[in-house]
């Protein structure tokens, strides 16, 4: 598969934009205390991004303003972006993006430039949207315990509990009762598919104690730690402690 790396060109951010179609995103209005560091973290871009996107000139925003944000059908092109890293995450061939976007294997991508995700049906597209509904909460910090009836703050349960109930699929509180109880079907490690839930005995005391959701090319969407949720590798650490999976969709 051929790299396709971005060059910075910021002065020819309209013309590409010409050549590759304008594109509106989601809009999303600031509210107080919003920053675009966190709006930028909470949709899975990058600041510079979200500022080109929106042709802001500064990134002091002011409350009731209106920007452009990232959905499940557009992807804002961050720093070190590939159009093989845009397909592999959201699960849809480079071919498919390049079609879709009428743009070519020779086109520069430039920082900011909103690409249209080609849109799936049936289980892949549902899987798909599970992973965006839990990349919207990218950053929210961790807290035990933490309540499901609000998202500023995530466990591990409550996190992958929101991420299904976003996408209108109930499940378990407690990463225990995730594992032991309906919905879903457990899956033999060798198996494990993007969207399914992984289980761990994170205390090594013989109980599942965390859940994360397989984000694909063995890594891990999950929280466990103050900078709370993360996109991380499935590395020797989790290896070890790894119980079972399950899968919800199919």
């Amino acid at each position: 598969m051929k790299n396709f790396n971005i060059k910075i060109v910021s002065s020819v951010i309209t013309i590409l934009l010409l050549f590759s179609g304008a594109v509106s995103a989601a809009p999303y209005t600031i509210k107080d205390g919003d920053t675009l560091w966190e709006i930028a973290q909470r949709y899975g871009t990058g600041t510079d991004a979200l500022m080109k996107a929106n042709n802001l000139k500064s990134s002091l925003l002011s409350v009731g303003q209106k920007i452009q944000v990232p959905d499940s059908s557009t992807y804002f092109v961050n720093y070190g972006d590939t159009l093989w890293e845009i397909a592999e995450r959201f699960g849809v061939t480079v071919s498919s993006i390049l079609k879709h976007n009428n743009i070519k294997e020779a086109d520069i991508l430039t920082i900011g430039q909103i690409i249209k995700i080609p849109q799936q049906t049936g289980t892949e597209a549902k899987v798909q949207q599970l992973v965006q509904a839990g990349l919207k909460y990218l950053g929210h910090p961790y807290e035990f315990g933490a309540s499901n009836n609000q998202t500023r703050t995530f466990d591990c349960s409550s996190f992958t509990q929101r991420s299904f109930k976003d996408i209108g699929i109930e499940i378990e509180r407690s990463s225990r009762s995730q594992y032991a109880y309906p919905p879903g079907r457990y899956i033999e490690k060798s198996k494990i598919k993007k969207g399914d839930l992984l289980f761990f005995d994170y205390a090594r005391d013989g109980k599942i104690d965390h859940v994360a959701i397989y984000y694909g090319n063995n890594k891990l969407l999950h929280t466990y730690r103050p900078e709370g949720v993360e996109v991380g590798d499935f590395s020797e650490y989790w290896q070890e402690r790894y119980v079972g999976a399950k899968r919800i969709i199919e």
